[in-house]
């Protein structure tokens, strides 16, 4: 087997020759790095057998201090046919309850709860159903203001990703324990072949504090990946996943590339790949895609 290690900088001019160089002496090869995009992206063989993980997490570890991100495959099916992604604080820097709180009065108390369930410190669905239930009586015009501002905050390389995996035949799926009311317009606004999203109760023009049934979680991540996986008769080793909390994990785990996007802590010591600052156009390179590749989405 060959296997490739891909380096890439959070941005243009990131990547240099010294960190190129590091990597050969790490993993022991001679063989001259690849450039896929001058810069800031790289791929290097390394010699017949897989590293050990140890030693892939120390020089992760040490890039991601400096903004690269460095991805360890298996040269064959680097390309992937499904891209499975999560919404805020992967495609978006967004959190819709922790924006909804301000709005609510609820400032202080939501975002505490966010983050403990992304940290995975509570579940998941605990953490969903505590925070809706605060935001009782929020008139609707509120989310519409807070959509407004979501989609300002799109995150770097996010349409390119989308976009270049389409027009290579792959499927994208946007797959949140956000809401619909998000996760549809976002999905458009990017390109998304489908969605799938919690659903908030509204009476009245106002929330009622509850979340209609089914609740998308961790569990209905993962089995989203498989069943998208079935319809297109492909592998998980197929599919390539993004995602940055811990309710994301399975998916992560489960796919033949997973992808922590700025992940909580707990993601990070949980999964090998990672995109610590930068674009999530990072995901493209790591699947061998070179620069002049990669499509330019419209805004």
């Amino acid at each position: 087997m060959t296997y490739i290690a891909t380096l890439v900088g959070s941005c243009a001019g990131a990547l240099t020759v010294a960190h190129t160089g590091v990597a050969q002496i790490h993993f022991k090869t001679s063989a001259a790095p690849d450039w896929l995009a001058p810069g800031r992206a790289a791929d290097i063989r390394l010699n017949g057998v897989r590293p050990s993980r140890e030693k892939i997490l120390s020089l992760r570890d040490s890039f991601s201090a400096q903004g690269v991100s460095l991805f360890v495959q298996e040269e064959k099916n680097r390309r992937k046919s499904l891209l499975v992604a999560d919404m805020e604080s992967t495609m978006v820097a967004f959190e819709a309850l922790d924006v909804l709180a301000d709005m609510a009065g609820q400032g202080d108390q939501i975002p505490k709860i966010t983050a403990k369930a992304m940290n995975g410190e509570i579940p998941f669905r605990q953490a969903l159903e505590e925070r809706v239930a605060l935001l009782k009586g929020l008139p609707v015009s509120k989310l519409e203001r807070a959509l407004q501002i979501m989609l300002k905050t799109i995150n770097p390389g996010a349409r390119e990703l989308v976009s270049t995996m389409k027009e290579n035949g792959a499927v994208c799926v946007l797959v949140t324990g956000g809401f619909t009311f998000f996760a549809q317009s976002l999905a458009e606004r990017l390109g998304f072949d489908a969605c799938h999203a919690n659903t908030l109760e509204i009476s009245g023009g106002k929330l009622t504090g509850r979340v209609l049934e089914p609740v998308l979680d961790q569990d209905t991540k993962l089995k989203c990946l498989k069943t998208y996986c079935g319809i297109r008769e492909i592998s998980l080793s197929d599919a390539v996943t993004i995602g940055d909390g811990a309710n994301d994990l399975p998916m992560l785990e489960a796919a033949g590339l997973g992808i922590g996007y700025c992940p909580k802590p707990k993601v990070a010591k949980a999964i090998q790949h990672l995109i610590p600052k930068g674009g999530l156009d990072a995901a493209l390179y790591a699947q061998g895609y070179r620069e002049q590749d990669i499509a330019t989405a419209a805004p």
